[in-house]
């Protein structure tokens, strides 16, 4: 019976990481699941402030037209989503990993929305924000570009991973109840939690090299970062905790039995004394 109860335990904390690695890798991919992002950017928050380092770097103003464009560009893990606050509309781009190519992100957003009869209207737009960042310093935002598309890579690859091995860790369990045994599907589930972690730990370094640290346009973190660390931070938290209360409880069983020993002193004196008169 005992068995059994471990494996349940392990299956109940395999399927909690493997549905948080699932919610992470799929933010993004429709409008339904665009709030599941890794982090979203104001564009006209966006578009003020790099005409400010346009003219801060090079001394040269840039007009960066906006009419056309969302109010919020959603980054997931599986595709981007314009955001329309007045209309209510949203429309998502998959992409998996996301780019942070933000002419390449602008030019799409561009023709989703616009008609290919507007396509001057679309290479006018790109054109205005190409040359602002173009008189942008480098190294604020172009040359990360690469550092920010590996570490998403990885933490794909790493939220993958976790999730294979979240399907083969009650398998394991279930085959070592067998031969009366459960220890190694342990370590594979601390392994795999670690794992998850760890891609999460990833995809916000991936956040520090985009654009919203300089321009501080966005949330720092998305509900897709939170849903990972819960799902797989939970099983890690839980004997961590248990084991917190265990010495919590042995440190007052421990001050009670001393109190208890010092009445019976205090009881067996008071009798010696009465003896004594």
């Amino acid at each position: 019976m005992a068995f059994s109860w471990q494996l349940i335990i392990i299956s109940g904390f395999a399927v909690a990481s493997l549905t948080a690695n699932i919610v992470f890798l799929i933010g993004g991919m429709t409008p339904t699941t665009k709030d599941i992002a890794l982090y979203r950017v104001n564009v006209t928050l966006l578009a003020d402030g790099l005409q400010k380092l346009a003219l801060l770097d090079s001394g040269h103003a840039a007009d960066l037209p906006r009419a056309e464009l969302p109010t919020y560009w959603y980054w997931g893990m599986s595709g981007i989503c314009d955001v329309f606050q007045e209309t209510g509309k949203t429309r998502c781009r998959r992409a998996f990993p996301p780019t942070q190519n933000l002419l390449g992100v602008l030019e799409e957003s561009l023709r989703d929305r616009l008609s290919s009869d507007q396509e001057q209207l679309t290479n006018d737009t790109v054109a205005s924000w190409r040359t602002a960042l173009d008189n942008i310093d480098p190294s604020r935002l172009v040359d990360k570009e690469a550092k920010y598309a590996g570490q998403l890579k990885a933490s794909v690859a790493l939220a993958i991973l976790a999730c294979i091995l979240n399907c083969a860790t009650p398998l394991l369990a279930w085959w070592l109840l067998r031969r009366s045994t459960t220890w190694p599907s342990y370590i594979l589930s601390l392994v795999s939690h670690v794992i998850a972690i760890v891609a999460g730990a990833l995809a916000l370094l991936a956040m520090r090299d985009g654009m919203h640290p300089l321009l501080d346009t966005s949330e720092h973190a998305g509900l897709a970062i939170l849903v990972l660390f819960v799902g797989a931070g939970l099983p890690l938290a839980v004997p961590i905790i248990a084991v917190l209360l265990l010495c919590v409880l042995g440190v007052l069983s421990s001050s009670d039995s001393g109190r208890i020993d010092l009445v019976h002193k205090n009881r067996r004196l008071g009798t010696y004394r009465l003896n004594r008169v």
